[in-house]
């Protein structure tokens, strides 16, 4: 067959290299051929990216798009399979989970352009983010007034080359439009926390009820590590500066975010006894029982008020389920443990 191949005798080479299924050679022999039909015939037995992708090309050349995607598709040539799809056939939801499949960054690109073509330019910033194209996303999305979804976007992306300036642009720019909540949220995620909880305290002290900011604050509090910051935001909670104590639920949450396991302790009994003076006394429970799971992992000894008053809280809480698997000697024994503590339920009997 090489002999053949020699005397250029192509077409008499690639029927002998196919008999003797020697498919890829064949496959190849018909490529300098120009014999398109043969390659087909054999591409299910041609192992060679090289000749799928060569059959990729002539296809496209051709005019064939979807064999064309197919073959590119085969050869692991994702950008083209995507550059197809998106060019030729019109097909932008297939062009989209290749993208998402592959990670690929100049498929991104591609789809970006794509969506800016058709005004979609909320589809673009994200797939301009997606290809790590941030410079281009902000600019996009500042020019079309996409900036809060372009944050948003940035935020929830995971790739670990977002960088913290790209959150600072963000944040100057909210900054300058004095939106504070989302100024500071972007501080956060830049790492600048005091330019981030001095925005979040301008929220709260004009709207004390701003539970999104409150919470941001915190996370904001328990990133830094700072005590200067933290008894600012401890001194907010505990109404020290406008004479309004906040819910406890936010200073246990502060108390959690910085490890302070004894001080959150403590705050977890005020919230459960005051779940309980309410008559929630699932609530009360969970919260206790969240907090003793908490102190066992960090090795904190359990203080004796939150062991006592988790116990009886069990105990009021399994007493229907004995009842129920008809376990009522054990019921009657939670029973009376409960009852032994009656005041401890002042708003309502024992269900039955």
């Amino acid at each position: 067959m090489s002999f053949l191949l020699l005397l250029k005798q192509l077409n008499d080479a690639a029927m002998l290299y196919e008999k003797g299924q020697y498919f890829d050679k064949a496959a190849s022999t018909y490529i300098r051929l120009k014999n398109w039909v043969k390659v087909g015939e054999l591409l299910h037995n041609i192992t060679s990216s090289k000749i799928h992708l060569q059959y990729a090309k002539a296809k496209e050349a051709d005019g064939k798009y979807q064999e064309a995607a197919e073959a590119y598709m085969t050869a692991r040539d994702f950008d083209s399979v995507i550059r197809v799809n998106l060019d030729h056939l019109n097909n932008p939801e297939e062009a989209v989970q290749i993208v998402k499949d592959t990670k690929s960054t100049e498929g991104a690109k591609m789809v970006a352009r794509f969506f800016q073509r058709l005004n979609d330019y909320s589809s673009a910033i994200k797939f301009l983010v997606l290809s790590r194209c941030h410079d281009e996303a902000f600019q996009l999305a500042r020019q079309h007034g996409q900036m809060e979804l372009y944050g948003e976007i940035l935020a929830s992306s995971l790739d670990s080359e977002v960088r913290p300036d790209d959150f600072r642009s963000l944040a100057l720019h909210f900054d300058s439009e004095r939106k504070s909540l989302l100024a500071g949220k972007y501080y956060f995620h830049a790492g600048e926390y005091q330019k981030a909880l001095k925005n979040l305290m301008n929220v709260v002290k004009a709207n004390s009820e701003d539970t999104e900011a409150i919470s941001l604050a915190i996370d904001v509090v328990g990133a830094a590590n700072d005590d200067f910051l933290a008894n600012q935001l401890i001194e907010f909670l505990l109404g020290e500066s406008d004479n309004i104590p906040k819910d406890p639920k936010f200073l246990f949450r502060l108390y959690m975010a910085r490890r302070q396991y004894r001080e959150a302790a403590k705050t977890a009994i005020i919230i459960a006894n005051e779940e309980q003076i309410n008559g929630s006394y699932r609530n009360a429970h969970d919260v206790l029982f969240g907090m003793y799971q908490e102190l066992r992992r960090n090795n904190i000894k359990i203080p004796t008020e939150m062991q006592a008053n988790l116990t009886l809280l069990h105990s009021y809480i399994l007493v229907r389920l004995h009842v129920r698997r008809g376990e009522h000697l054990k019921g009657a024994r939670m029973l009376i443990r409960v009852a032994n503590n009656i005041s401890k339920f002042p708003s309502r009997k024992m269900e039955k």
